[in-house]
This record gives C-alpha cells, structure tokens and sequence, in this order.
C-alpha cells in the first residue's frame, strides 16, 4: 500500500515530470469541481492499484 506521496509519484512514474508540472497537474486536481471528473480520476487510480495487487507474487 502506498503510505507517502513521494511514493506514490514514483510508483505511477510520475518522477519523471518536472516539480513544476507535477504541481501544476496536482493544483489543477485540487481545483476540480466536476463530480463526472473527480469520479473518471478516482476509477482509474483504483483500477490502477487493483492491477498492482493482482500481479504482486502470492506466497503459497
């Protein structure tokens, strides 16, 4: 599970934009009052980390 923020970056690949985009994208997120788009960005990142946890190796 991710616990930090700088994890998360990383864990998405997102490390790899600049500060100043990442902020930019992260204020544009923070201003959004669409519910339609709040909800499409929360359906992604769930199926996102679905995926992750399927693909973890199980200890059998």
């Amino acid at each position: 599970m991710v616990m930090r923020l700088g994890e998360l970056v990383e864990t998405i690949g997102a490390g790899a934009l600049e500060l100043d985009v990442l902020a930019g994208a992260l204020l544009e997120a923070m201003a959004e009052t669409e519910p339609e788009t709040i909800e499409r960005w929360r359906s992604r990142g769930a199926a996102f980390f679905a995926l992750r946890r399927e693909a973890r190796p199980r200890n059998r």
